[in-house]
């Protein structure tokens, strides 16, 4: 198996403020408007092709950018390149996965530093059939609105009535339990509440044909 990496950052098309995808989601929330961005099956086909063409001439250690690329009517930037999954901590190689039957972590041999494996769902593979398992990227159907927030509610003093109102993140127009005035929210709570995602690289482990490196040159995705 030989790992490229991807880093992937999608525009949003209701307000056209970037977005990390940092995995294999099929749908993902945008932190600006707040409105969900839809990432199916064409998108990541889109994407999956688009760098299988770039990584046919890449060697190892070398990365390729294709920006504001539309992939299945979504505007992304991506890049791409042939890389061993590496922990972010100390830079050490981390050890490749063992089974690839159920998913598992990854130790950093130098400072413990662990990242996730999971395999490849059944709908990338049917994208691509050489892909095997995803490591450090999330794996889910649907990002869900309340991740990520701090952990227990904060307090947030009603600019009406001055009460104390426990703030837990889940809506950001939100009603005072004291006088019932409707209340937005402000950018700087709800960023707290909310810390912007960044984007991230995460890795795509391919099955190499027999004998597909023989000549020396790039992996065959």
């Amino acid at each position: 198996m030989h790992f490229a990496f991807l880093e992937i950052s999608l525009k949003c098309p209701h307000c056209d403020h970037p977005t990390p995808m940092n995995g294999l989601l099929t749908r993902i929330l945008c932190p600006e408007c707040q409105r969900d961005m839809e990432a199916g099956t064409g998108f990541w086909k889109d994407v999956f092709n688009e760098a299988v063409r770039g990584l046919r001439f890449l060697p190892d250690g070398k990365e390729d950018y294709s920006p504001l690329t539309r992939f299945g009517g979504i505007q992304a930037n991506l890049r791409y390149g042939w890389k061993r999954p590496f922990c972010e901590v100390c830079k050490t190689a981390y050890p490749r996965p063992g089974s690839l039957s159920e998913a598992g972590e990854l130790v950093c041999p130098k400072c413990g530093q662990r990242t996730r494996y999971e395999p490849a769902p059944g709908w990338i593979r049917g994208i691509n059939s050489r892909v095997r398992a995803v490591v450090g990227g999330v794996i889910q159907e649907k990002q869900v609105a309340g991740e990520g927030v701090v952990a227990g509610p904060v307090v947030f003093l009603c600019p009406r009535c001055n009460g104390s109102l426990a703030i837990d993140g889940k809506d950001r127009l939100v009603t005072c339990s004291f006088c019932k005035s409707q209340i937005y929210l402000p950018d700087d709570l709800w960023l707290r509440l909310h810390p912007a995602k960044v984007k991230e690289r995460w890795y795509v482990g391919f099955e190499e044909p027999d004998a597909s490196n023989a000549s020396g040159k790039a992996h065959q995705p």
